[in-house]
């Protein structure tokens, strides 16, 4: 990555809230020896895909990786017609973390979304229309 060197370490990076993965240690480009808050990654997918809000603003869409700052943030994952997906990642300097979400649809009786939990599987659901009583 532009900017970053790695120093050939590795680091196994336990966080709360996010399912981490061994990752290099590295630190800002700069002057020898130079360690600063260069921050991390956020690996984010959802099926269905969703619009991505980190701490209150929106970011993207899934899938997608982010990089943010060190420190705890506030990842939401939305989709009309689904519940929200919210979840507290603490970014370490370096690190790479990953979120996958399957959100929960919020009425599966919808016809639109269950075209939209279908498409995500690549499935085709033709639309029909109720039996009339007589």
């Amino acid at each position: 990555m532009r900017g970053f060197h790695v120093w050939g370490r590795s680091a196994k990076i336990a966080v709360t809230g996010c399912a981490m993965w061994i990752a290099g240690c590295g630190a800002a480009g700069g002057g020898e020896g130079a360690a600063t808050n260069v921050g991390g990654t956020v690996n984010l997918a959802s099926l269905p895909a969703a619009e991505v809000w980190v701490d209150g603003k929106p970011s993207g869409a899934t899938p997608m990786a982010i990089s943010l700052p060190e420190g705890p943030h506030e990842i939401v994952l939305k989709q009309n017609g689904f519940l929200e997906h919210r979840e507290t990642c603490d970014v370490k300097s370096g690190s790479v973390a990953k979120i996958d979400a399957a959100l929960d649809p919020i009425d599966v009786t919808d016809a639109d979304t269950v075209r939209l939990v279908a498409a995500s599987f690549g499935v085709t659901v033709d639309p029909f229309s109720a039996p009339e009583i007589h």
